[in-house]
């Protein structure tokens, strides 16, 4: 990932981000959702992260 130094984006000046940067922005993002409800399951990490759906639609989760 190659990065430049440039101000904060603003809402007027929407950040843009390179295809690797969003599968690993997708990524992580779909990890935290799983982790933080192994978390609030009180299961731990034992518990098959596998059978956790999470459907990502305009910033809104969904848990299955």
């Amino acid at each position: 990932m190659s990065h430049s130094s440039s101000p904060e984006p603003t809402s007027d000046s929407p950040t843009t981000y390179t295809a690797s940067e969003n599968q690993l922005r997708r990524f992580y993002r779909l990890w935290c959702l799983k982790e933080s409800t192994v978390k609030a399951l009180g299961v731990g990490y034992e518990f098959n992260l596998r059978s956790i759906e999470f459907t990502i639609q305009d910033k809104e989760e969904t848990v299955k």
